[in-house]
């Protein structure tokens, strides 16, 4: 029964929300031609293995950022209005500033597990997902909230 609540929401926030870009950055993988010893990568081992995938200056392979595009409720925090509504959610992510926005997306994109270099595309802003939490019904991840904290504007939109 929960898990009708979660399609109802991740039907209506396909529908409503606004649209973002998640960005998130790969780090790679150690080719197999690095030296630990040294610190350097060994060219050799590509001319003995000429058919393995290259590897970039610090000798990894598959380093770089994936967009994820995605549906959210993104809007400033002050919008929040009905106290016991704000205390709601700042006892969720916490302390909120006067510039930072609130994020409630499907849980099926995840947030938690998000590295220094991550960021949020929204309106042409760059935005740090900070604090997020898990708002569930029953154990069925219903959705996902966060604090987004500005910080730029994004020069490929």
């Amino acid at each position: 029964m929960t898990i009708k609540y979660k399609r109802i929401f991740d039907k209506r926030t396909d529908k409503y929300g606004q649209s973002a870009i998640l960005h998130i950055y790969s780090p790679g993988e150690r080719c197999p031609c690095y030296d630990e010893s040294t610190g350097y990568g060994d060219p050799e081992w590509h001319r003995q293995n000429p058919t393995a995938p290259d590897c970039d200056d610090e000798c990894y392979i598959n380093r770089g950022e994936k967009a994820i595009p995605l549906k959210a409720f993104v809007f400033p925090a002050d919008n929040i209005g009905n106290k016991s509504m704000e205390e709601i959610v700042l006892a969720a992510i916490g302390q909120v500033k006067k510039d930072d926005y609130v994020y409630v997306g499907k849980s099926d994109i995840d947030i938690f597990n998000l590295s220094e270099k991550d960021y949020l595309v929204y309106e042409n802003k760059k935005w740090k997902i900070k604090n997020p939490d898990v708002y569930k019904i029953g154990d069925v991840d219903l959705t996902y909230v966060a604090l987004l904290e500005l910080i730029g504007e994004d020069k490929d939109e």
